[in-house]
C-alpha cells in the first residue's frame, strides 16, 4: 500500500487492518493466478521457472529415499498383486470382445468383493505395510512431508529472485508480484499446516469408515452388477453388429460387419499407439535430433540434413517446411504449414505456391511502418526472408483488394480472401513446383484426385487423405490445406531437442480432456499418421513401423516386446470394455436418483452420457474406430460432446438450486465467493455412484499400463536409447494419490469442515499444505511402484519425467481436495 494513498484515503488502512487471514489467502491466490496467466500471454518465463524449481524437491527426495528405493519398489508392487494377478490370469488376448469382457467381469467382481469384504485386520495390515514402507524404507515421516512442502515454496521464491535476460519492466513487476504472493502463502502454510501424525490404526479406521458407509457398500454392489451388465451389453452389441444393415448408413460404407458381410477398405485406427502418443501433437517431447553440436541451423526452408533428422522423431516434414530463429544458437521454430495455392496458367499447366494469412488490421499496420522491420519479421516467421538490403515497396490501387509487395527481385501478392489477407509469392524462383494435368474439374468440386496427390508427393509434399480443397478464384486458383504444425527446437548441452505444444496442450494432456489425436494407417497403407501429422511413409506399413516404436540413433522410442497385433487387440477390446463399464455406471446413477426421487436432477446429463457411450461403443464394435473418426471430426467431436455434457450438468445444478426447497444456511459465516465456488464444484464433484465406472477404468488402464511397463527393456549400461515405456506409470500414480487423499480427507476432524476459503486452517493448512504433500508423496510412490517395481528402472534416472509426474499428481490432489472433502464430510443426501 503506497504511503501517499493512505494519507489521502486513511479509510483504506482501516479496511486493511480488518482484512481476515482467509481473505488474504484468497487475495494472494487470485493475484498469483492472474500474474501467471498474464505472464503466459505475454510470453514470459515465470511458469517455466516455477516448474523448474521442483528439482530441488527431487534432490531432497533422492537424498532421503535413495538407499531404500529399490526395496520399497518391490514391496509396493506386492501391494498390487490382488489387482495384477487377475489381469495376468487373463492370458493372451481373446478372439473377440465378448470373451475378453467375460474375463474382465470376473476381475471386476473379484476386486469389488475384495473392497467390500476387507476386514479391520486386513486393512490394518495393509496400512501397516504402507506406513512401514514410507517410514522404514524411504524415511518419509510427517515432519519430512511438512518440510518438503515448505521447501517447494522456498525453492519457487528463490528461483524467482534471479531476473532472466532481457526482462522487460512489466515482466519484472509481474515476477516480483508472484514472488510476493508465494512468500505470503508460504508464511500462511507454515502457521497453519501441521501434517497429521497418522498411524496405521488411524488410517485403517478412516478407510474402514468409508467402506462401511451404506452408499459406498451399495456402489460396490452396483460395481459387481455393472460387470454383469457390461457383459450383457457386449453380447447384445455383438448380435446387433450381425443384424443391423450398416450399409444403409453412408458413413459405414458399402457392406456391414454382420456375419456374412465384408468390411469395406478403410483406414486402420490404432488404439494402442494412440494411447501412447495421442497428445504428442499438442504437448509432446519428441526427443533429440541426431545432429552434432557443430551443426548450424539457418533461417529459411528446412534443408535436407534437418529434414532427415526429423524422421527419427517420427515427423515427416514437407519440402516446404521452414525454420526461423527465436534465440540465437539456442532456440528455433520449425513450421510445417501445408497450405498451398494451386494456380492455373494455361491449358493443363499449373504452379503451386505456399501462402500465409493474417488479419487485415495487422497487415495494414505492418505495411504502414516506415522502416518495415515488423513486416520483415512477419515474413521471416512465415518462411520468406526479406533481406535488409532489399527496399520494400507496397503498391495498392484504391478500392482494390490486392496489394503488391516488392522486395528486391521478389514479388508477393496480398489478397483479401474470406475476411483475411492471404499472402503468397509470384516470383518464379519462389514457386514450390510446376506441373501439368487436367485437374480443374476435380478441384472445383473440392476434391483432390489421386494423380494430383501423387504429383505433390513426387515434389516432396506428401498429403494425407484428410486434405481439404477450397476455391479461391473460380477456374483459376484453389487452396489446398493439409494441416499446420509447429515444432520447437532447443539446443541444450550440445543436443538439439524437439517438442510441441503450449500451456493449453499441457493442460489437455494433464486432465485428459479433450481426447488427443488418434494414430492411424491410411487405406493405401503408405502412411502412419498421428491426427494429420505424417509419422512414417512406405509401402504396406503398420503402426509399429513408425520410428517412435524402433530404436534408431538414440531416438525417443517405445519397446514393443509383445507381438504388436496382440497389444493392439488388447487395447481395442479394453476400450470397448471401458465404454460398457461407463454405460453401466451411468445407468447406476439414474437408478440411484430414482431411489432418492431426484431423477429430474440426473436423468438429463446421465442419459446424455449413456447415449454418447452407446453410440461410440456401437461404432467401435462395427467399424473398429471411435465415433469422432467415423464422422471425420476427430478429437473435435470429443471436445464438442464434452462441452455439451458439462453444460447439461451445469444446467442440472442450476435447476436443482432453483427448484429445491430452501433450507437453513449451514454456513452463515461463509463468504459469497466460498458458496459460489462450492456450487461450482458440484458440477465436477466426485460421486459414490461413479465407483462402478471408475473401477472399470482402473482395470482397463492397469491392463495396458502393466503390459507396457513389462515390455520396458532397460539398456545394460546407462544410455540415451532407453525406451519410454517406463513413463506409463500413470495408473499406479493415480491409485496412490487418490487413496492417500481419500484417507487424508476422511481423517480430517468433522468440526474442521468448511466451504472453500472459509477458514485459514482448512485453506492454508489442510489444502495448500496437506493436499500438496499428499500429491508429492502419492506421485512419488506411484512412480516408484510402476517405473521402479515393474519397469525395473531407477526413478531418479530421468529427473524430467519425475518432475512432471510430481507436478501432475500434486495438481490433481489440490484440484480434488474440495470435492473429496465435501463428499465425505459435507452434507450427504
Amino acid at each position: 500500500m503506497v504511503i501517499g494513498s493512505v494519507l489521502l484515503q486513511p479509510q483504506r488502512l482501516e479496511r486493511a487492518s480488518q482484512r481476515s487471514d482467509d481473505d488474504a489467502v484468497l487475495d494472494d491466490l487470485i493475484s498469483l493466478a492472474v500474474c501467471l496467466i498474464s505472464d503466459g500471454i505475454e510470453g514470459g518465463s515465470v511458469s517455466e521457472t516455477l516448474a523448474g524449481s521442483i528439482y530441488g524437491t527431487i534432490d531432497r527426495l533422492a537424498e532421503r529415499t535413495g538407499a531404500g528405493a529399490n526395496h520399497a519398489a518391490s514391496r509396493l508392487v506386492g501391494l498390487f498383486q490382488p489387482l495384477i494377478e487377475p489381469i495376468q490370469a487373463l492370458g493372451e488376448p481373446p478372439d473377440n470382445a465378448v470373451d475378453l469382457i467375460d474375463g474382465l467381469e470376473g476381475t471386476l467382481e473379484t476386486i469389488a468383493n475384495i473392497l467390500k469384504n476387507l476386514t479391520p485386520t486386513q486393512l490394518r495390515h495393509l496400512m501397516d505395510e504402507i506406513f512401514d514402507i514410507l517410514e522404514t524404507d524411504l524415511g518419509i515421516t510427517p515432519t519430512f512431508v511438512q518440510d518438503l512442502v515448505l521447501g517447494v515454496f522456498s525453492d519457487m521464491i528463490l528461483a524467482l529472485q534471479q531476473a532472466p535476460p532481457n526482462e522487460t519492466p512489466a515482466r519484472r513487476t509481474n515476477r516480483r508480484s508472484v514472488a510476493g504472493s508465494l512468500s505470503r502463502l508460504r508464511r500462511f502454510i507454515q502457521q497453519s499446516f501441521v501434517f497429521p501424525s497418522l498411524n496405521a490404526d488411524d488410517a485403517a479406521q478412516a478407510l474402514l469408515g468409508l467402506l462401511l458407509r451404506p452408499d459406498v457398500e451399495e456402489a460396490l454392489t452396483f460395481a459387481v452388477c455393472a460387470g454383469e451388465a457390461a457383459t450383457a451389453y457386449v453380447h447384445a452389441g455383438q448380435t446387433l453388429t450381425d443384424l443391423i444393415p450398416y450399409s444403409g448408413f453412408a458413413p459405414f460404407g458399402e457392406g456391414g460387419l454382420g456375419a456374412a458381410a465384408t468390411a469395406p477398405d478403410r483406414e486402420e485406427i490404432c488404439f494402442y499407439a494412440s494411447k501412447l502418443l495421442e497428445y504428442d501433437n499438442i504437448n509432446g517431447d519428441l526427443g533429440k535430433l541426431p545432429l552434432g553440436a557443430e551443426v548450424t541451423l539457418f533461417d529459411g526452408r528446412v534443408d535436407e540434413q534437418l529434414h532427415k533428422a526429423f524422421l527419427d522423431c517420427s515427423v515427416v516434414l514437407a519440402r516446404s517446411a521452414f525454420l526461423y530463429t527465436v534465440e540465437e544458437n539456442k532456440e528455433w521454430t520449425v513450421v510445417d504449414r501445408k497450405k498451398y495455392i494451386v494456380r492455373w496458367l494455361t491449358g493443363t499447366q499449373f504452379v503451386v505456391y505456399r501462402l500465409f494469412e493474417m488479419s487485415e488490421s495487422s497487415f495494414l499496420s505492418l505495411i504502414g511502418d516506415e522502416d518495415k522491420s515488423k513486416l520483415r519479421k512477419e515474413f521471416r516467421q512465415n518462411g520468406f526472408l526479406l533481406l535488409e538490403s532489399d527496399t520494400i515497396l507496397v503498391e495498392h490501387t484504391p478500392n482494390s483488394n490486392l496489394w503488391v509487395i516488392k522486395a528486391g527481385i521478389d514479388v508477393y501478392n496480398a489478397f483479401t480472401f474470406e475476411n483475411t489477407i492471404t499472402i503468397h509469392p509470384t516470383t518464379p524462383a519462389r514457386i514450390l513446383f510446376n506441373a501439368t494435368g487436367d485437374f480443374q474439374a476435380d478441384l472445383s468440386a473440392k476434391e483432390l484426385p489421386d494423380s494430383l496427390q501423387q504429383i505433390f508427393t513426387t515434389n516432396g509434399i506428401p498429403l494425407t487423405s484428410k486434405v481439404s480443397v477450397s476455391v479461391r478464384e473460380i477456374g483459376s486458383q484453389w487452396v489446398v490445406d493439409d494441416g499446420d504444425f509447429e515444432y520447437t527446437v532447443k539446443k541444450d548441452a550440445g543436443k538439439f531437442e524437439v517438442s510441441t505444444g503450449d500451456f493449453w496442450g499441457w493442460l489437455f494432456s494433464t486432465i485428459k480432456k479433450p481426447k488427443g489425436h488418434m494414430v492411424w494407417v491410411n487405406v493405401e497403407r503408405t502412411q502412419v499418421l498421428l491426427g494429420q501429422r505424417i509419422m512414417h511413409v512406405g509401402t504396406d506399413v503398420s503402426w509399429q513401423d513408425a520410428p517412435v516404436f524402433k530404436r534408431l540413433n538414440g531416438n525417443r522410442h517405445f519397446s514393443v516386446g509383445d507381438d504388436a497385433d496382440t497389444i493392439e487387440d488388447w487395447a481395442y477390446y479394453t476400450s470397448i470394455v471401458q465404454d460398457a463399464a461407463n454405460m453401466a455406471s451411468s445407468i447406476t446413477k439414474i437408478i440411484v436418483s430414482i431411489k432418492k426421487e431426484k431423477v429430474q436432477y440426473s436423468i438429463a446429463s446421465n442419459s446424455l452420457e449413456f447415449l454418447r457411450l452407446l453410440l461410440d461403443w456401437i461404432v467401435k464394435l462395427a467399424q473398429q474406430r471411435p465415433m469422432g473418426e467415423l464422422i471425420g471430426l476427430g478429437r473435435w467431436y470429443d471436445l464438442i460432446v464434452d462441452i455439451v455434457s458439462y453444460t447439461a450438468k451445469g444446467i442440472e445444478a442450476l435447476v436443482k438450486a432453483l427448484t429445491e426447497e430452501e433450507t437453513p444456511d449451514e454456513n452463515p459465516t461463509a463468504s459469497g465467493f466460498s458458496k459460489a465456488l462450492d456450487s461450482m464444484l458440484s458440477v465436477v464433484s466426485v460421486d459414490i455412484p461413479d465407483i462402478p465406472g471408475k473401477l472399470g477404468e482402473v482395470i482397463c488402464e492397469f491392463l495396458l499400463s502393466l503390459r507396457t511397463l513389462m515390455n520396458h527393456v532397460e539398456p545394460p549400461q546407462p544410455s540415451p536409447e532407453r525406451p519410454e515405456n517406463f513413463k506409463e506409470s500413470g495408473a499406479f500414480v493415480d491409485v496412490f494419490w487418490m487413496t492417500g487423499l481419500l484417507v487424508y480427507t476422511a481423517a480430517i476432524p468433522s468440526d474442521e469442515y468448511a466451504l472453500p476459503f472459509q477458514t485459514t486452517s482448512l485453506t492454508a493448512g489442510y489444502w495448500l499444505g496437506g493436499a500438496f504433500g499428499i500429491g508429492l508423496v502419492g506421485g512419488f510412490l506411484g512412480i516408484l511402484a510402476g517405473q521402479g517395481g515393474i519397469a525395473k528402472m531407477n526413478v531418479f534416472e530421468d529427473g524430467g519425467h519425475l518432475a512432471k509426474t510430481l507436478l501432475k499428481s500434486t495438481g490433481k490432489s489440490l484440484l480434488y481436495f474440495w470435492p473429496y472433502l465435501k463428499l465425505f464430510k459435507g452434507k450427504n443426501e
